[in-house]
């Protein structure tokens, strides 16, 4: 279905594109129809669904028509009958689709081509083809639930007809079965070398006999036909399409020979009963989303088999174990998303691409971690000390508790621990690379530190952490992306750093109970008037702080002297003076502060070099209330500098 919408999405601008283009101006109208003179013809573009009996002219100023346009009646649901003149020629692509009410149409014996999808999900019980037809596009007579019988005129040269079911000239390739029929059983042909596109998409079929002469199976072949419950494919059956047996719900086995070598994308995927579909020894690639939602309990790749796809075996929930030859090169980082019996991952030692270490999937040198299995029962892992990615998905929907971290590990994929049963995690100091969804849907995830390094915060990184109560954001941090914090229920506060300078949409939205936002510069660029939508929030900035509105992100702002504290990096007071490098400290409370500093920030070295008391008098307006001044007069001794504050 996806592909067939985007096909009609694509259409449908073409279509726009021509009429919005040269044909526009001479577009004319004429009792509901839209029309166009094609070099002495006229084509019908489109009409209005005024009328549930439409009647096509077969002359319009002077002229003939002879071709109906794409997208014509597209979706005219309403409409139950429409005589076609004998002057057609051409019915183009998509021009009766989604026609629910029309169940019966006359071909007019002139007409010699019909177009892709042009009669799809439409209401048709009875299809009668003249002989004039030459051509018929692909999935012309998809999802026509009603549709019971195919008959083709005997003297058409290029089409035939047997038992209702649609077939080229000579029975070589079955077109297409008739979706309505209720036969259980159907033997194809001796005589049929191909099953085209969709020929038994959605049928009611339970057992179908392939013949030993089929050669290839186009893309949708069988694909929704939930009643289907095994398939045997001879020996010399090549080509095997995309999406053949697709949302076969019934479908237990399948017999592939080993006569094919690819298996194409979405093969299998969503056939809920398979448990039996051994590949073929000649298997050189698995497609995207091929076994995807099966009842596979074993994946055995055979030698020879060099990719496997996007998604290739995720959501298995009966899978096991899986064995990785030593021919494969490429393997999808989500191949085996979701699977979550999924306890051992074992690679050839002779794989010169992947290795496995305990069940758990690696590069070949372990420095990224590929795919930690859902069915590990552990409570802990300890990340093997060399290992620099953590890749994309690697932990998603794990039930570990908790993951230590090498300090080796830099960069943290999308969706690296999404929907994880995460309570702690401690990200190494040497982290600069935070994915996008990392921590998406950690229900159970409280406190997290993110290390200064990291230049931002992608989208949705902590969407859905139900139990986040506290978030710490270094000062390296320049932006906070779209749904970052989204649906975080039990945040109460969260401080902004002066480095954040874009903040995306929605990003702290839904937080029920987030009364302050603290930020510690200037507002950061949104286009958003949604960030705190069902939030309470408060934004506070800092006093001296600039460009703060009455609201910002659509909640009210205030100045504030914030609960922790803070390093104003605003103002005058910030900078080399004749007295050193300066900068205030701002907390509301009254207590003590410890200045650190370090001339390498990765691994940091801190040395304590000041201590300054902090004095605060709640509801006082004296500028000094809450502020500490400190000053390092020997920063010009050392190449370069970095503070820190400890309380």
């Amino acid at each position: 279905m996806t592909r067939e919408k985007a096909l009609v999405r694509s259409r449908f601008l073409a279509l726009l594109f021509l009429i919005g283009g040269g044909e526009f101006a001479r577009a004319q109208s004429t009792n509901g129809f839209s029309y166009i003179n094609s070099g002495g013809a006229i084509t019908i573009t489109g009409y209005d669904c005024s009328s549930n009996l439409a009647v096509i002219p077969p002359v319009v100023e002077g002229l003939p028509v002879t071709s109906i346009g794409s997208h014509v009646f597209y979706q005219c649901a309403k409409l139950t009958g429409v005589t076609i003149p004998d002057t057609v020629t051409n019915i183009s692509d998509y021009a009766f689709y989604g026609c629910s009410g029309l169940s019966h149409v006359v071909i007019p014996g002139k007409v010699a081509i019909i177009g892709d999808y042009a009669f799809a999900s439409s209401g048709l019980v009875q299809v009668d083809i003249p002989a004039s037809v030459v051509s018929l596009g692909d999935y012309v007579f998809q999802y026509c639930g009603g549709l019971l019988a195919f008959n083709v005129d005997a003297s058409n040269p290029n089409y035939s007809s047997q038992d209702g079911v649609l077939f080229d000239k000579n029975l070589t390739i079955l077109y297409r079965y008739p979706e309505a029929l209720t036969t259980a059983d159907y033997s194809i042909p001796a005589t049929v070398t191909t099953i085209g596109y969709g020929a038994f998409q959605a049928s009611k079929l339970t057992s179908v006999t392939v013949p030993p002469g089929i050669k290839s199976l186009l893309d949708d072949a069988f694909s929704g036909s939930v009643k289907l419950n095994s398939i045997s494919l001879p020996v010399g059956v090549s080509l095997i399409g995309d999406s053949a047996f697709s949302g076969c719900a019934s479908l237990a086995d399948a017999v592939i020979p080993n006569t094919v070598f690819n298996i194409g994308n979405y093969l299998f995927f969503q056939c809920g009963k398979l448990t039996n579909a051994p590949l073929p020894l000649t298997t050189v690639s698995v497609g995207d989303y091929a076994f995807a939602g099966t009842s596979l309990s074993d994946a055995n790749l055979p030698n020879g088999v060099v990719s496997v796809g996007q998604f290739a075996f995720s959501s298995c929930s009966r899978l096991t174990s899986i064995s990785i030859p030593k021919t494969v090169t490429f393997l999808a980082a989500n191949a085996l998303n979701q699977c979550s019996r999924l306890s051992e991952i074992q690679v050839d030692p002779l794989n010169t691409v992947y290795s496995s270490l305990a069940g758990v999937l690696f590069d070949k040198k372990r420095s990224v971690l590929i795919q930690y299995p859902l069915g590990i029962t552990a409570a802990t892992y300890t990340i093997p000390n060399g290992v620099v990615t953590i890749g994309n998905g690697a932990f998603s929907g794990v039930s570990l508790n908790h993951v230590n971290i090498p300090n080796s590990v830099t960069t943290i994929g999308a969706f690296a621990f999404s929907g994880s049963s995460l309570t702690s995690i401690e990200i190494p100091s040497g982290t600069i690379n935070l994915g996008n969804g990392a921590f998406y849907g950690c229900s159970s995830l409280t406190d997290v530190e993110i290390p200064v390094g990291v230049g931002r915060i992608g989208d949705y990184t902590f969407q859905y952490c139900y139990r986040l109560t506290n978030i710490s954001i270094p000062p390296s941090v320049n932006r906070i992306g779209q749904y970052a914090f989204f649906g975080c229920t039990k945040l109460p506060v969260i401080t902004i750093p002066g480095s954040v300078t874009n903040v995306g949409t929605a990003a702290f939205a839904q937080c029920p109970v987030l009364l302050l936002a603290n930020f510690e510069g200037h507002p950061p660029t949104t286009d958003s008037l949604t960030l705190f939508t069902e939030s309470p929030t408060t934004v506070c900035y800092l006093p001296g702080a600039t460009g703060w509105g009455k609201t910002y992100g659509g909640a009210p702002t205030a100045v504030c002297a914030f609960l922790n504290p803070v390093i104003l990096t605003t103002g005058s007071s910030v900078g080399i003076s004749d007295k050193g490098f300066g900068f205030l400290i701002t907390w509301a409370t009254n207590s003590s502060v410890v200045v650190e500093a370090t001339s390498v920030i990765a691994p940091p070295q801190w040395v304590p070099i000041s201590t300054n008391s902090i004095s605060f008098v709640p509801g006082s307006s004296d500028p000094s209330n809450g502020v500490s001044a400190f000053t390092d007069s020997t920063f010009a001794s050392h190449p370069g500098r970095f503070y820190r504050i400890r309380w």
